[in-house]
């Protein structure tokens, strides 16, 4: 025997509300920002097992057909600004499901269009810019020792 547990009906009593020949915004439940840790931890021998709901906010939204295919969701401030522009992989007749993780949109890549000061062999795409790159340097790499010596000091390589 087998039971499911509903938290939330809420959605099923708006679609029966709603009319069926229009796009319709089920109400989205509180969404709680976390941190996600992992750690090991035991329950015994509990038969109990489960799994957290995904991360973010569920955004329900009911289609009454499918001639919808190009459905994006804006989330916006109380001001009208833009944070996120999300658009479902998939949608189908009836209810679907999109996914917010509560995040800004991604940052663009800086395009460099000049030479780093001292440096004449950087070289350009076709459109005038060069990528930014992440170097990994290792700075413990030549180990730099202090000889005594008279008058100036510097740093030397062994």
């Amino acid at each position: 025997q087998f039971f499911y547990i509903l938290d939330d009906i809420s959605p099923f009593r708006e679609i029966a509300k709603a009319e069926q020949n229009k796009v319709q915004f089920l109400p989205v439940q509180d969404a709680w920002r976390f941190q996600s840790k992992q750690s090991i931890k035991s329950d015994g021998a509990s038969l109990i097992r489960g799994r957290n709901p995904a991360y973010g906010a569920n955004l329900d939204f009911f289609l009454p057909d499918t001639n919808h295919k190009d459905v994006s969701i804006s989330i916006r401030t109380l001001d009208g600004d833009e944070i996120r522009k999300i658009t479902p992989l998939r949608t189908s007749q009836g209810v679907n499901r999109a996914m917010w993780d509560l995040r800004h949109e991604r940052t663009k890549t800086p395009k460099l269009r000049v030479n780093p000061r001292g440096v004449d062999w950087v070289t350009y795409n076709k459109d005038g810019w060069r990528p930014l790159r992440t170097w990994d340097i290792d700075v413990n790499a030549v180990n730099w020792v202090q000889k005594p010596c008279r008058g100036n000091t510097k740093p030397s390589s062994k």
